[in-house]
Parts: C-alpha cells; sequence; structure tokens
C-alpha cells in the first residue's frame, strides 16, 4: 500500500496545490477526511468557466456564496479568473449558448452575480483580476466611437480604486468614467481587449486608467480589426501625454491587424516615454508589407532604448515571403537602439 506523502504537508503547501486543480477536483479533496473538509477554501487562485459549470448557474451561485461566506475576513485570494456568458446580440454565438444555458434570464442573473462577486473579491484585496465575457460587442468602427450593447456588463466601481490590484485583463467587457478620481497605485499590468466605452469616452477612460497606475509596466490595448487606423494608432491623438503617465516603467506596446494603407497612418509624432523608456515591442498580423514596415520602421527609428521588436506574420499575407526578404528591408532602417534584435515569426 502506497505512503500518503501528501497529508505531512502543511495545509498551506496542500492549499497552494490545490489551488492549481479544477474548482471541481479541489473541492472533492474535502471528502478525504476531517482535516481536508475545509482545506479547499484556503486556495488562493480561483478560476471559474461559469459556461461549462452549470446549465442553470444555480450550481456556481451557491458555490461562490459558501467559499465568500466561509472566506469572510480572509484574504488569502490572490487571484480570481473568470469567464462567462454575455448576452451576445451574434446569432451564431447565442445559439452555442442556449445549448449550454437554459434561457436568457439564467444569464442576466448570472452576469449580475458575477459583478457582485467581482466587487467583493476586489473589496477583499485581489491582487490578479482576470474577467471575459464570451460574446461579441455591438460596435461602430472608430476608436471613440465604439458602441455598447444595453447587455454589456460594466465593470463595479471598486476596480477603479483597487489598492491592491497588480493585473487586470479584461475582455468583452465595458468601462465607464466613473465620475471620481481613479487610482490603481499597484497596478502593473493592464490588459484590455474589446472593451466597450461607456459614451463614446474610450480615449478618456484609458487616459484616466494610465494616469491612475503609476507603476504600470505591460500595457496591452487590443482592438476590434475593423478599427480606423486614424483611430487605433492613437499616438497622434493620446501621445502618452498624460501628466502623471509613469515615463520609466512603460515598457510593452502590442498591436494587432495592421491592415491599413500608408497614406491613412500618421507616425509624425513620436512620445517622449517611447524614445526614452519603450524597451519591447510586440505587433501581430501585419497584413500589408508596405504599411507593415512602415510601422516597424517607426518604432525602430525612434525608440532608443529598445531591446526586442517581435513580428507576427502569422495568417497574414505577407506570409508568402520569406521573412530574410523583410530583415533586409528592415536593416536598412536607422535603428537608434544599436542593442536591439528583430525577430520574425
Amino acid at each position: 500500500m502506497g505512503c500518503d506523502r501528501i497529508s505531512a504537508l502543511p495545509d498551506s503547501l496542500i492549499a497552494m496545490i490545490l489551488s492549481y486543480l479544477p474548482i471541481g477536483d479541489s473541492v472533492k479533496t474535502s471528502v478525504l477526511s476531517k482535516r481536508w473538509e475545509f482545506l479547499w477554501l484556503e486556495i488562493s487562485r480561483l478560476d471559474i468557466d461559469a459556461i461549462n459549470f452549470s446549465r442553470d448557474g444555480e450550481a456556481l451561485a451557491r458555490f461562490m456564496h459558501m467559499f465568500l461566506e466561509l472566506n469572510r475576513g480572509s484574504s488569502c485570494l490572490q487571484k480570481f479568473k473568470i469567464k462567462y456568458a454575455h448576452k451576445s446580440h451574434n446569432p451564431r454565438l447565442l445559439s452555442i449558448l442556449s445549448k449550454k444555458i437554459k434561457n436568457d434570464d439564467s444569464i442576466n442573473d448570472c452576469n449580475k452575480r458575477v459583478m457582485e462577486w467581482i466587487t467583493e473579491v476586489v473589496h477583499r484585496g485581489v491582487q490578479h483580476l482576470d474577467v471575459e465575457a464570451v460574446g461579441i460587442i455591438q460596435s461602430h468602427p472608430g476608436f471613440n466611437n465604439i458602441m455598447y450593447s444595453p447587455s454589456v456588463d460594466f465593470m463595479p466601481k471598486y476596480v477603479y480604486v483597487s489598492k491592491t490590484l497588480v493585473s487586470l485583463k479584461l475582455v468583452n467587457v465595458g468601462l465607464e468614467d466613473p465620475k471620481f478620481v481613479v487610482s490603481l497605485p499597484s497596478l502593473k499590468i493592464m490588459h484590455l481587449e474589446n472593451i466597450s466605452y461607456k459614451n463614446h469616452g474610450g480615449l478618456l477612460i484609458i487616459k484616466m486608467l494610465v494616469s491612475a497606475s503609476p507603476v504600470l509596466e505591460d500595457l496591452t490595448l487590443d482592438f476590434p480589426a475593423f478599427t480606423e487606423p486614424k483611430e487605433i494608432v492613437f499616438w497622434q491623438e493620446f501621445s502618452f501625454s498624460v501628466p502623471t503617465m509613469p515615463k520609466s516603467n512603460f515598457d510593452l506596446v502590442q498591436g494587432n491587424y495592421f491592415t491599413w494603407k500608408p497614406e491613412e497612418m500618421d507616425l509624425t509624432n513620436v512620445p517622449r516615454c517611447m524614445k526614452s523608456t519603450l524597451v519591447y515591442v510586440k505587433i501581430n498580423k501585419l497584413i500589408t508589407e508596405e504599411s507593415g514596415i512602415k510601422v516597424v520602421n517607426y518604432f525602430l527609428e525612434n525608440s532608443a532604448v529598445l531591446k526586442k521588436l517581435t513580428m507576427f506574420l502569422t495568417h497574414s499575407s505577407m506570409e508568402i515571403q520569406e521573412p530574410e526578404s523583410y530583415m533586409k528591408l528592415l536593416i536598412t532602417s536607422a535603428k537608434l537602439s544599436r542593442n536591439c534584435q528583430v525577430f520574425i515569426h
């Protein structure tokens, strides 16, 4: 008979191990013995897929109520990740979701609860928040003109003033001007993907969030493919000229879907932080050759401390040519940083 070595471990270490198991498996360990009955409540990471948890969401609601109630007063939860069904206007997606979830009321109830859970975990001091709504937000081309559907779930107000958040990843949800001073003193990583900005205030809200994050190191803004070039390439308009923009910490620029014609792109503005602090650049899906090379050269010629620039040609019409041919074009560019390495995938 095998030796039970796991039970010899301290509770804190067992709880850490349970944090990396699917939540259902962590809960199942509660029947192993009296000692294990409540160990799963001490997990530091909570990763919830609300879509597959239950057809009506009631099992998930009961689980979250028990977890939050029994953990009241505790600050052990460090990461909260949740993926749930957004009430989409996409007929095909609605058809898929309807097979997993009983009805629209169930979706609405679940969404309301998700926002309540987010409020609660942020209030309790969670450090890493990852929220993804599975659905397509109704949008209108143009960064500042992105529309929102009435069913979009807007982030709770606590998210804008968290003292503990270190990383924030939001996908397919909504952000709005909270009408109070935003403060995110610990935030180092911000990832905003396909966000719906209320009242066409995308630029203002992003400025507000960045300004409120004095230690921000990693900023990713992922826009829909149809966004207009003059809006998504917002160096001219945004310019990272926010007075409190962290200058020594901003080190990542990531862009997707550079599909525009060269004459549509205005890359004349060079922000100060780009010249003095930009270290890494990652560009995905450079579709057209001339526009792609223009964007890449913009970074190479204007970033004094750039260490690494990575281009991904995956699913791109530029794939038909060998990466070496693009490398030759880039070598002719006057790199401002002598130590910069260029990688093409």
